[in-house]
C-alpha cells in the first residue's frame, strides 16, 4: 500500500514517473473515483503528483479518494497541501472538514467548513458536511437548521436528507426521521450509507425485521470484499425455513465469513447453533486470535482463520468435494435470515464457554482477594473509532470512581491499544495487571478465564464487553449518548446478553454522569460473602 508522502519526497519519484503525462494521470484518477475504484484512483493520483508535484486539484481529489478507504490522517494530510498550493480552494476545505470529522476533531472541522462557507455561503456539500460536524459535536439545533438550508439548495441530493434525518432521530423525532431516511433512499437507491442509516433508525424503531434488510446490503457488500469472491463460490440465499431445514446439508456446506471487528464476531458466533439445527454444516472464516475460542466452544463444525480460505481458492464450485464449502455468507447478516427480533434474541444466556484448565489456574492466581473483583477495560481499537463512533472509549483517568472505591478490587483487562495508560496513571498502584494475559497465540482465552474468575466486568464499548456477555458472565457497559446501533436502545438492557447492563453519557463527551451511576450501584450492592 502506497502512503501519502510531502511533496518534498514526492519530487524524489522515478525517472519514470516525471516522464509521465500529469494530465492523463488525474483524468484516469477522476475517472476511477467515479467508478469508486479508490486503491486504483490513489496510485494514479499519486503518480499525476510525482508528475507534478504542484498541482491542488490532484492532492483534493487524492484526499478525497483516502477519506473513502479511511486512510484520514493521510488525506488530511494532502488537502492541507492542496490549500497550501491554493488557499481560495474551497474543495479541499470541505473535504478537509469531512476527514477531520472522522478523526474526532469536530471543532476543527466546523472551523474548516464554516470557512468553506464565508467563501461559498451556498456550497450545499460544506453544509451537508457542516451539518455532519455539528451532529458529532451534539449541537443538533443548529445542525438541523443547517441541513435543512442545505436541502432547499439541493432537494435532490440523498445525503442532505440523510443527515437531518440522522439529525432528527438523535432529537427523538423517529417518524420524521424515517419518513426522510426513506426518501433519502429512494433518490439514491444504491447509496450504502443511507442504507446503513436508515437500518440504524429502523432498528430504534423497534422494527427489526426492515432493519436487517437494510444492514445487510453493507454487512454483505463489505464481506464480498473481504472474503466472498477470494472463496470463488455462490451467495448462499440466506433462506432457512421449514423446507431447508428438513434437508441434510453435505458437512461443511457453508463458509460464514466473519468480516468485521472481533466484538462482531463474537456477537454473531451465537447462530452457529441456529445453523446446525436447520440441517446446515457451517465452518466460520474468522480472525485468528478468535478461532481457539471459537473452536473450544463448539458452535460450528469447523474454525478456520481468515487467510485460511485460500484452501478453497482453487477448487471451482463444480468439482469441490464434500468436505469443502458449497457456498459463502457473511455471519453478520444471519439475524435477519432468522427474522430476529427483540424478542426472539438466541442465547442471550451465553453462549461461550471458557477452558476449565485456564479457568482454574486463573483462581489460584486470583484467590485470597475478599473484595468485588471487578475487571476494567477503557479503550477500544481506535481504527474502528471513525465517524459517530468517535469518543466511544473514555480514558483510564474516568474509571477512577471505581477505582478508589475501598470495597473493589480492580483487574486491568486492558491488552494493546490503550495499555500505555496504567504505566502513566496514578491509578496503577490500585490496578492490579497480568503482563501475560493473552500472551500467547490464542487471545482471548486467558481474558475468558479471567472474566469467569471476576464478580463484575466494566468496560467501554469493546469485544470485551461481547465476550463476557457471551460468556454469560456479569458485565456493565459505559457508552456514549449516541452509541453504536446495537446498544440504541434508551434503556440500561439489551436483548443481546441478559447479563449486560448499559451506562451512557448524560451528555455527550461527558463520562462523568455514566461513571457516577456504576459508582453509585457499586456502592450500594452489599458486601460479598465469597468462602
Amino acid at each position: 500500500m502506497t502512503r501519502v508522502t510531502t511533496p518534498g519526497d514526492l519530487q524524489a519519484a522515478s525517472a519514470a514517473s516525471k516522464r509521465e503525462d500529469p494530465e492523463l494521470l488525474y483524468g484516469l484518477g477522476n475517472s476511477q473515483l467515479a467508478a469508486r475504484d479508490f486503491s486504483a484512483a490513489i496510485e494514479s493520483y499519486l503518480r499525476c503528483i510525482a508528475a507534478r508535484p504542484h498541482f491542488p486539484q490532484a492532492y483534493n481529489n487524492l484526499g478525497s479518494a483516502l477519506i473513502e478507504v479511511g486512510r484520514f490522517e493521510e488525506a488530511a494530510a494532502a488537502l492541507e497541501t492542496a490549500l497550501k498550493l491554493m488557499p481560495e480552494y474551497v474543495r479541499p476545505l470541505v473535504n478537509l472538514g469531512r476527514a477531520l470529522r472522522e478523526l474526532g476533531r469536530c471543532d476543527q472541522a466546523v472551523e474548516r467548513l464554516e470557512a468553506a462557507l464565508a467563501q461559498q455561503p451556498n456550497y450545499a456539500p460544506a453544509l451537508i458536511n457542516l451539518g455532519d460536524a455539528l451532529i458529532a459535536c451534539d449541537e443538533l439545533s443548529r445542525a438541523r437548521q443547517v441541513l435543512t438550508r442545505a436541502i432547499d439548495l439541493a432537494p435532490s441530493v440523498a445525503m442532505a436528507h440523510a443527515s437531518l434525518g440522522i439529525c432528527e432521530l438523535l432529537q427523538g423525532a423517529v417518524p420524521a426521521a424515517l419518513q426522510r431516511l426513506h426518501h433519502a433512499l429512494a433518490l439514491d437507491p444504491g447509496n450504502r450509507k443511507v442504507a446503513m442509516s436508515l437500518g440504524y433508525a429502523l432498528f430504534v424503531a423497534g422494527d427489526w425485521p426492515k432493519a436487517w434488510h437494510f444492514l445487510q446490503r453493507q454487512w454483505q457488500m463489505s464481506a464480498e470484499t473481504a472474503g466472498g469472491p477470494g472463496l470463488r463460490l455462490p451467495c448462499w440465499d440466506g433462506v432457512v425455513g421449514a423446507a431447508q431445514g428438513a434437508v441434510a446439508v453435505p458437512r461443511g456446506s457453508l463458509a460464514l465469513i466473519a468480516d468485521q471487528g472481533f466484538g462482531d464476531s463474537i456477537q454473531f458466533a451465537r447462530y452457529g447453533p441456529e445453523l446446525r439445527q436447520r440441517g446446515f454444516a457451517a465452518t466460520l472464516y474468522v480472525q485468528r486470535p478468535l478461532v481457539a475460542l471459537m473452536r473450544s466452544s463448539g458452535l460450528f463444525d469447523s474454525v478456520l482463520a481468515m487467510e485460511e480460505t485460500a484452501v478453497a481458492d482453487a477448487v471451482r464450485p463444480a468439482d469441490m468435494p464434500p468436505e469443502l464449502p458449497r457456498a459463502w455468507f457473511p455471519l453478520m447478516s444471519l439475524p435477519g435470515c432468522f427474522a430476529t427480533g427483540p424478542d426472539s434474541v438466541p442465547r442471550a444466556a451465553g453462549y461461550l464457554r471458557a477452558d476449565p484448565q485456564r479457568v482454574a489456574a486463573w483462581a489460584r492466581r486470583m484467590a485470597g482477594e475478599p473484595r468485588r473483583r471487578v475487571g476494567i477495560m477503557w479503550q477500544g481499537n481506535p481504527r474502528a473509532e471513525t465517524g459517530f463512533l468517535v469518543g466511544r472509549s473514555p480514558a483510564l483517568e474516568n474509571f477512577r470512581p471505581i477505582v478508589e472505591l475501598d470495597s473493589v478490587a480492580c483487574y486491568s483487562l486492558q491488552k494493546g491499544y490503550g495499555s500505555d495508560q496504567l504505566a502513566l496513571s496514578a491509578l496503577r498502584d490500585r490496578i492490579v495487571s497480568f503482563a501475560d494475559l493473552d500472551a500467547g497465540p490464542d487471545a482471548f482465552m486467558d481474558s475468558a478465564a479471567v472474566i469467569a474468575n471476576l464478580d463484575l466486568v466494566v468496560t467501554s464499548d469493546t469485544s470485551l464487553a461481547h465476550l463476557a456477555g457471551a460468556l454469560g458472565c456479569p458485565v456493565w457497559i459505559c457508552l456514549q449518548k449516541h452509541p453504536d446501533w446495537r446498544w440504541a436502545y434508551a434503556q440500561s438492557w439489551t436483548p443481546w446478553y441478559s447479563s449486560v447492563r448499559l451506562f451512557r453519557q448524560h451528555r455527550q463527551g461527558d463520562w462523568s454522569g455514566a461513571f457516577s451511576d456504576i459508582r453509585a450501584e457499586l456502592v450500594g450492592r452489599p458486601p460479598l460473602s465469597r468462602s
